[in-house]
């Protein structure tokens, strides 16, 4: 078979300028789009924090300009799309050359000279750029969804520090109480009107009431600490959190609404959706990819001994004998992999909602029962209790213990508002986005005050 020199020329000259040829990317467009669209903010200059009570918006922009994570989530976009030119380039061509002598005399030396590239590159070029360029989406939908998931831990370290707050007043006001109650019964003790038995539990109830006030502390001093840790700002800087509660969000979507919500926006199930997508394209191009194994096409000068010329065209052929059924077999089974893989997030998400939803439902009915029934109700006793203690019908200890149970209640609510945001901030990780009714909470820092979120009916002990 004979080549044409010019033919050959052109393809070598196409294979190293197409290698120089790659799409431009708008890398920031879609990985910004993917966040914003899943109500997150853009990166913005950090604001100053001194002397400033954080909203959960400040905390999602410290967070994402500050998040030890955010650079190496950079960093990998960027390699990203090294790769991604690299692998829509071609290999680069190689240049070979030969000088033999012979011991014969009046003999010059055979010096040969190659150029040789790829065939096969050039052939596979536009399937090559097809599957880096899914590639390299799928890797930005993988950088997105670890950074939505670290803006998530920070939103969880933030209502942690927040309530850690509260459950330190309430501590503090716990022994207050139980130093006062230990006081009156010192006296009481003194003047032989109170059982050394009954003594003694005040003194361990003081005491256990000063451990818990220590431990809530350092629970606090720990959770600053989590979160100035991920804003990237100094432990002990002038920032602050409000001194407010944060109440439950209406969640007034459907569970179906919520799963097709979640189809549509988790980050993970597009990325698996992808790589299914990905390993089709492979199963489908692999009944001709295998039939081509390396062809090299290249162009050769050569001088002989006796000072003639050869050059022309030359091919390098790999004949795919061996295995070629191997690779259509690992693209199917790569492809059944993915499906499966596919199923169980879609099955995961489904039953993950259900779960989150009916804890959801069920956390805010206890909250509701706490706001608008325990609380009020032991408020009351205290009150009651402490009309008899005015009328000698009691003793000042009962109304002490009284108010000593309201503050336990105070403390169960504050709980159970850790583990409703613990759970509300697993929904939109399951979900994939923030609901309306969150993004419009985050705008509007929605805090209630202590007295609104938690109602004292009481009247003060005298």
């Amino acid at each position: 078979m004979k080549y044409s020199n010019k033919l050959v020329f052109i393809l070598l000259a196409t294979s190293f300028f197409g290698g120089c040829s790659t799409l431009e990317l708008e890398r920031e467009e879609t990985f910004t789009g993917l966040m914003q669209s899943r109500g997150i903010p853009p990166q913005s200059e950090p604001a100053s924090i001194s002397n400033r009570i954080l909203s959960l918006a400040d905390v999602q922009h410290l967070a994402l300009n500050n998040h030890p994570t955010i650079k190496q989530a950079e960093i990998a976009l960027s390699i990203g799309e090294l790769e991604l030119k690299r692998d829509q380039s071609l290999s680069n061509p190689i240049l070979s050359g030969l000088r033999q002598t012979t011991d014969e005399t009046g003999q010059g030396p055979k010096i040969a000279l190659s150029l040789v590239t790829s065939l096969t590159d050039l052939i596979t070029l536009p399937y090559r750029q097809n599957l880096a360029r899914q590639e390299f989406r799928a890797l930005q939908l993988d950088v997105a969804h670890q950074v939505m998931s670290n803006l998530l831990h920070a939103q969880h370290h933030y209502f942690k520090l927040v309530l850690s707050e509260h459950l330190c007043r309430i501590a503090e006001s716990r022994l207050e109480l139980y130093t006062t109650k230990l006081e009156l019964a010192e006296r009481f003790h003194a003047a032989g009107n109170l059982e050394p038995t009954e003594y003694s539990i005040h003194q361990v109830d003081a005491a256990q009431a000063e451990i818990d006030l220590a431990e809530k502390r350092h629970q606090l001093a720990q959770a600053r600490y989590e979160l100035s840790a991920l804003l990237g700002v100094d432990t002990h800087g002038s920032w602050g959190v409000p001194g407010g509660i944060p109440m439950p969000i209406a969640l007034d979507n459907a569970t179906q609404e919520l799963v097709a919500i979640a189809q549509e926006n988790r980050l993970d199930y597009m990325r698996d959706a992808l790589e299914l997508v990905l390993s089709q394209t492979k199963l489908r191009n692999s009944g001709w990819r295998r039939w081509i194994g390396d062809i090299e096409i290249g162009f050769e000068r050569e001088r002989e001994t006796d000072g003639a010329i050869l050059k022309g065209p030359s091919l390098d052929v790999e004949i795919p004998v061996f295995r070629n059924r191997e690779q259509k077999d690992l693209a199917s089974l790569s492809s059944e992999l993915a499906q499966l893989a596919l199923d169980a997030k879609a099955l995961d998400i489904k039953n993950s909602l259900h779960t989150t939803v009916v804890q959801l439902r069920a956390k805010e009915a206890a909250l509701s029962t706490f706001r608008e029934k325990l609380l009020p109700g032991l408020g009351d006793l205290t009150a009651h209790t402490q009309a008899e203690y005015n009328f000698m019908l009691t003793g000042v200890f009962e109304v002490l213990n009284q108010k000593a149970a309201e503050f336990e209640a105070q403390a169960s609510l504050i709980d159970l508002l850790q583990s409703y945001w613990d759970t509300r901030i697993g929904l939109i990780a399951i979900t994939g986005t923030s609901l309306p009714t969150e993004i419009d909470w985050v705008e509007s820092n929605s805090f209630y005050s202590v007295a609104t979120a938690i109602p004292d009916h009481s009247h003060h002990t005298h």
